[in-house]
């Protein structure tokens, strides 16, 4: 319950540096601090769920029908403390004056830090850095299963007697005369919060910690069948470096094609170094400099763009006109197909349908835009 408490208090950080809130919400400072800890703790608990939800659903055998279940029925059931938490914070940011941006931005980085921090102390509780399993996940589900487990039940489970105080300032939140939860808000049983797989993540570091490599190729490609991209990259990684595991070009540029139909963009930086220099593949300039620009136009992280944009820069002195042309003209679809011809097996993992296949590659990467004005394709 360690995580818990630490969770519960993480939004004073955000909202000490402000000292006049506590005048303009007309309540006493250590009123604030209790609320905002109160808060906390409800919005730990929930994201606990959603991680239990997006590790647990494809290995217990309700399904994630029935994991799901289980999370609306614990939402139903507590949606009065909920209500209050988000109310409550929502209250105090539509009051909190602009005076120090630069302090706010701070602190909410750092309640964001600390909110990652007390997830993985919860995850590394159930799983024990181990790989999910339905045993633990239905130990951990029985958490929120059970009505004597609820926020305003809580404390009178041993072991849970600190929650006290949550539950009880929740209830004062709630239960004051006029209490009211904005339209705005949208907090209702079905609401989900943004979860990765921390503790499938976990795993796979702890099992390369104590260089079981295997293990971790194992864990990763679990999490890459499931949607993740950064999982599939790490094993082309392992693959290319020869991490633990022997050193394969071909099947690091197999499992780097999965990372790109996953939507990493790392997966095209990649293939499109690999594509340059004809390491393990035949080279194909062409089609390196399509993969380095996309990558570059695909990416909302700024050391991703640049690595690519470094990339691409490196070819920009042998594409010719024509070169430009040709490729502003291929299709999405075309350059998927252009990835897949130098693996010499398919792909590790059953490809996924590309969004507009159709669309050129000259209206989706600007480097390529201007090719397309020359006339139609």
């Amino acid at each position: 319950m360690k995580s818990f408490k630490r969770a519960a208090q993480l939004l004073v950080l955000l909202f000490a540096a402000n000292c006049s809130l506590a005048q303009v919400a007309n309540l006493p400072a250590d009123e604030v601090e209790r609320r905002n800890a109160a808060a906390g703790f409800v919005f730990a608990r929930h994201a606990s769920l959603e991680l239990l939800i997006v590790e647990c659903e494809h290995l217990l055998p309700q399904g994630a029908t029935g994991v799901r279940a289980v999370a609306r029925a614990w939402a139903v059931r507590n949606r009065l403390d909920i209500e209050a938490a988000h109310t409550w914070v929502d209250q105090l940011m539509r009051h909190l004056p602009a005076t120090d941006p630069r302090q706010h931005q701070l602190a909410s980085a750092e309640l964001m830090r600390a909110s990652g921090d007390a997830l993985l102390t919860t995850s590394r509780q159930w799983f024990a850095r181990q790989a999910p399993t339905p045993a633990l996940c239905t130990s951990a589900l029985a958490a929120y299963g059970h009505e004597r487990l609820d926020i305003q039940t809580m404390a009178s489970t041993p072991g849970y007697e600190g929650m006290a105080e949550f539950a009880q300032t929740l209830k004062r939140i709630w239960s004051a005369p006029g209490f009211q939860v904005p339209g705005h808000l949208s907090i209702g049983p079905d609401r989900a919060v943004q979860m990765t797989l921390i503790a499938s993540v976990d795993a796979a570091r702890a099992a390369l910690e104590r260089q079981d490599f295997p293990a971790a190729v194992l864990i990763y490609e679990g999490m890459a069948r499931r949607g993740n991209g950064v999982a599939a990259q790490t094993i082309g990684l392992m693959y290319l470096g020869g991490r633990g595991i022997a050193a394969d070009e071909a099947q690091a540029y197999r499992w780097f094609y999965v990372a790109w139909t996953l939507t990493d963009p790392e997966g095209l930086n990649s293939m499109g170094i690999m594509l340059r220099n004809g390491s393990g593949v035949q080279a194909n300039p062409r089609v390196a400099y399509a993969a380095f620009a996309l990558a570059a136009a695909m990416t909302r992280v700024p050391r991703v763009k640049q690595r690519a944009d470094q990339n691409r820069q490196t070819l920009d002195a042998v594409m010719t006109p024509a070169d430009q042309r040709a490729l502003a003209c291929m299709s999405l679809s075309s350059f998927d197909q252009a990835l897949r011809q130098p693996m010499r097996e398919p792909s590790p993992i059953g490809a996924r349908e590309l969004g507009g296949g159709a669309r050129p590659l000259g209206e989706i990467v600007p480097q390529l835009a201007a090719a397309l004005t020359l006339g139609p394709c």
